[in-house]
């Protein structure tokens, strides 16, 4: 028979399947066609989301083609026919994809893609019962045949989804070349078979049959052909690569054993023998960790003690220490402490300083321990360092930068500093003992300390018990060049036409010694004056000085410290008014002037208002003597003539004059007046 020689792609290892159906697909997969003795075996991959069977047509390439099966190849899906059909590897496919029973193998044949392409690769009862596989038992003797497999509908009805592929007729046997690679474990071996990767369609290797053999005795004879057996009923699938693994957990320890390998094709067919390997299993475990850890502290030594190991391949012991569970552990001895002394006393420790220990058991092997538990020691020590002298100080931007002379003390750890506006009180700054005999205070936040205020400092010295000697102490006084808040709230008001008032509330400023008033008027001509109200004084300033009716006066309060820093100022704005209204004009009168061509107009005219603030003269129409009268006028000065011509004035109407002052008061409007000729 003939070999394949049109492939689809086709994955290996448990992945050896054809590639599944695209999200709401309605077409079937690619078809695998292997010729082997007098028949050819068509397999399907994934399969319709509603598979009922199909049937296949066979021709020559380019041919007519003959429907070839009577009836449709349709899944079994009675459990019991099932696995009645699965006979043999019944028992083999549960162990394979371990499954509970056999109903639940088949319902995984029918229901889970991966598993059913799986096991239909493996066994070909499984195949059967998936409705994945078809056998051309006589196929006529040509060089090459074509397969059509057509999915059939519920009813057993040709549907139009289809696929198909062209086979040549030649039976080989497979021939892949294999290198094996053996690591033993604990009572197991674990096989590396390399192999080429799947590079043409014509690599039919679906698997490896792995066989195994006890190695012979120094000089007996090397095992024959009947002395191997296989170590899987199935063949090993192999993986998509250059290597497939397997792992032989039916070894026992310190016994040899002979591996070789054969490749298998998708028709079940075996290659040649790989090389043979030998593999001795061993138990690689490393010793117990050692137990009850224990470490007594003294004066400068610690003292450590242990549990001897139960296990007779231990032949002693190493104990590391560190300053910190996160910290390198270092051994302390270079030679194993022999197993039956577990004790040792260090007397490398220094006072204060907490240490960790562990310990780890060495076996004949050279094998190791885990760690056993760290136990931590702490050496006594009670005396406290030397204080730290010579402190000196500076200031700048309000933030103080200390410096000291450290005391001569081994054990010294650091410094811790501490700051307070009380000498009796003062609190620490450092959370952790610093080690440079300087430190920066910044004061609060990103503003320093506070302006003005007088701060008592301790810094003492710390060694590694913790112990804090005498502080030494300096007073620092940070110079007051904060400006204080601006006053707030300030109000300006216009009094009866006699004074302005200025009030303002404080700022939160607590070191205010003053607030400076100053009076700026937006006529370059008059006055500017300027207050000053000490701080505990009424926050109120009535100004009487040279003020213009009608004018404009800016004000600005300013905040003054004891230290002379002054706020930003409060400012604003008010006109000078006197309420009090001019006289109404009188002896208005209204004429109407005016000619044909020109046409009609009034002259509005009316006696001198006499107030010393008059800044002159509105003039205002309407219709009717009780109608709203609207204004026709702009401001009339005082220092123009004392009447208006109203262009499209006309008899009848009616006028009336209002008196204007520089505060914008207007007086009386005028008695209505009519136009008349």
């Amino acid at each position: 028979m003939k070999t394949l020689r049109h492939l689809p792609a086709l994955l290996l290892g448990l992945s050896l399947l054809l590639p599944a159906l695209p999200a709401g697909g309605q077409s079937a997969a690619d078809i695998l066609l292997v010729a082997h003795e007098d028949s050819v075996l068509i397999l399907l991959g994934e399969l319709p989301a509603d598979h009922y069977g199909f049937v296949v047509y066979r021709g020559t390439p380019g041919a007519a083609e003959t429907l070839i099966t009577e009836e449709p190849v349709l899944p079994v899906l009675d459990p019991n026919a099932a696995a009645a059909r699965l006979g043999s590897d019944l028992p083999r496919l549960l162990g394979a994809i371990e499954a509970a029973d056999e109903v639940s193998l088949v319902r995984r044949l029918h229901t889970d893609p991966f598993a059913s392409r799986a096991m239909s690769i493996l066994s070909r009862p499984a195949a059967e019962v998936a409705g994945r596989l078809f056998v051309d038992a006589a196929p006529p003797p040509e060089a090459a045949l074509e397969y059509r497999v057509v999915f059939v509908d519920q009813e057993g009805a040709e549907t139009t989804a289809s696929l198909s592929g062209v086979v040549e007729l030649e039976d080989i046997a497979p021939d892949l070349p294999l290198t094996l690679e053996g690591t033993p474990g604990h009572h197991q071996a674990l096989i590396t078979i390399s192999h080429p990767p799947r590079t043409d369609d014509t690599d039919l290797v679906m698997g490896f049959s792995l066989e195994r053999a006890d190695a012979p005795a120094d000089g007996a004879p090397a095992p024959d052909a009947s002395d191997f057996r296989r170590v899987t009923d199935f063949p090993i699938l192999r993986s998509e690569g250059s290597a497939t693994t397997f792992l032989d957990a039916s070894v026992v320890n310190d016994r040899r054993y002979l591996y070789r390998a054969r490749p298998v094709d998708l028709a079940q067919r075996t290659g040649p023998a790989s090389e043979l390997i030998e593999v001795e299993p061993f138990d690689p475990r490393p010793p117990s960790r050692p137990a009850r850890v224990v470490t007594e502290a003294g004066e400068e030594t610690v003292r450590i003690d242990w549990s001897v190991s139960p296990e007779p391949s231990v032949v002693g012991y190493r104990i590391e220490r560190s300053t910190g569970l996160s910290e390198p552990f270092e051994a302390l001895n270079e030679e194993p402490i022999p197993p039956t002394t577990p004790g040792w006393r260090d007397d490398t420790v220094r006072g204060g300083v907490q240490y960790f220990y562990r310990i780890v058991a060495i076996n004949a092997r050279g094998l190791e321990s885990p760690p056993s538990t760290a136990m931590s020691a702490l050496p006594i020590d009670v005396t406290p360092p030397a204080a730290p002298s010579g402190i000196t100080h500076e200031i700048e931007d309000r933030v103080v930068s200390l410096a000291w002379i450290p005391p001569d003390d081994e054990d010294l750890l650091g410094f811790h500093i501490y700051r307070g506006d009380d000498p009796d009180r003062v609190l620490r700054l450092t959370r952790e003992a610093i080690t440079d005999p300087a430190f920066l205070d910044t004061g609060f936040e990103e503003g320093g300390l506070n302006p003005g205020f007088t701060y008592t400092y301790h810094v003492t010295a710390v060694d590694f018990s913790y112990n804090e000697s005498e502080p030494g102490i300096v007073q620092v006084i940070i110079p007051d060049d904060e400006p204080p808040a601006p006053p707030t709230a300030l109000q300006l008001r216009s009094v009866l036409g006699r004074e302005i008032e200025i009030r303002w509330s404080p700022g939160p400023s607590l070191d205010v010694a003053a607030y400076r008033i100053e009076r700026f008027a937006a006529d370059p001509g008059a006055s500017d004056v300027a207050y000053e109200v000490p701080h505990g004084g009424e926050l109120v300033v009535r100004d009487t000085a040279g003020l213009v009716t009608g004018t404009e006066y800016r004000y600005t309060v300013i905040a003054v410290d004891f230290a002379g820093n002054e706020s930003a100022p409060a400012e604003g704005a008010v006109t000078f008014r006197d309420p009090a209204p001019p006289p109404a004009p009188r002896h208005v009168e209204a004429r109407l002037v005016g000619t044909p061509a020109a046409g009609p107009a009034v002259v509005v005219a009316w006696e001198r208002v006499v107030h010393p603030e008059l800044v002159g003269y509105r003039v205002y129409r309407a219709t009717l003597p009780t109608g709203a009268f609207e204004p026709v006028s702009e401001i009339i000065s005082v220092d123009e003539a004392r009447e208006f011509l109203d262009p499209g004035g006309e008899a009848g109407w009616f006028y009336r004059v209002r008196a204007l002052t520089r505060s914008g008061v207007a007086s009386e409007a005028s008695p209505a007046t009519r136009a008349v000729p």
